[in-house]
């Protein structure tokens, strides 16, 4: 019996571009600025009074620096770009505005290179080219490309596993702690809404609620198991293999059972 997720909550996906280009006119201000517990510099509201569109922003308050991405349609301004600019740069705290036109464009300019931690680079793929790759692997290696992407991804959990502690610091060893970074890492970086508990075997059950789905459906992915046993062995501590794993569409549900090879 799998662990009983949580109840549904409301999330939003963090989206990387848009679908289509975004209205007439449109300027990407980057703003940089000290940053102070109240993180917001009233840019919005400056855009608002002369009368720009805001399309969209972000501000970024978890860093050594404030820093915020506003994307603004300046068709019905009733001033000059230049002049939004300059009182923006005007801003208490604000050290540094740049400015990029993006009429046209389905991405921000200025936001790179993507991080966890803000020092660790990653990159973000569509869930097609992963699987792709290992089915491509399995065609010409057979079985033996199982166990190697999954060993590969095992690895990789291990590392994230190790960031995590370097992270926490005094909080390392904190089992509760880690298990609460783990689950909500899962869900920061794309790989679902995490559930797992331990069995009476010392194994785990796993659910990972919403996994990463082609837009064909569902695809297996040894690599995404892989992922989720070496985060779970960097918790407990015992290598784990993989003995059942069953994805639920009406549910949207992944559930896998781990076995351990240390009793």
């Amino acid at each position: 019996m799998q662990p009983e997720p949580k109840g549904e909550e409301q999330f939003h996906p963090r989206s990387i571009g848009s679908p289509s280009p975004l209205g007439k006119n449109v300027y990407e201000f980057a703003v940089f600025a000290d940053p102070e517990p109240s993180s917001s510099l009233g840019i919005v509201e400056l855009v608002s009074s002369h009368h720009g569109k805001m399309i969209g922003y972000l501000e970024d308050a978890m860093t050594k620096e404030f820093a915020g991405f506003y994307f603004v349609d300046t068709s019905k301004m009733d001033c000059s770009v230049s002049h939004l600019t300059e009182e923006i740069r005007d801003l208490q705290r604000v050290k540094n505005v740049q400015v990029q036109y993006r009429e046209g464009h389905l991405l921000g300019h200025f936001m790179f290179p993507l991080t966890v931690f803000g020092n660790r680079r990653v990159l973000a793929m569509r869930v097609e080219g992963l699987v792709n790759i290992e089915e491509q692997l399995t065609k010409l290696m057979g079985s033996a490309a199982s166990s190697i992407i999954y060993d590969e991804g095992r690895s990789y959990g291990l590392e994230v596993m190790r960031a995590y502690r370097e992270a926490l610091k005094e909080e390392a060893n904190n089992e509760e702690r880690l298990i609460e970074n783990v689950k909500e890492g899962s869900k920061a970086t794309g790989w679902g809404i995490l559930e797992f508990r331990l069995t009476d075997d010392m194994g785990v059950r796993v659910a990972l609620r919403h996994p990463p789905v082609t837009t064909g459906g569902w695809r297996e992915s040894r690599f995404l198991y892989g992922v989720f046993g070496g985060l779970i062995e960097g918790v407990y501590g015992r290598r784990l293999s993989v003995s059942q794993a069953k994805y639920d569409a009406r549910s949207d549900v992944l559930s896998i059972i781990f076995s351990s090879s240390q009793k």
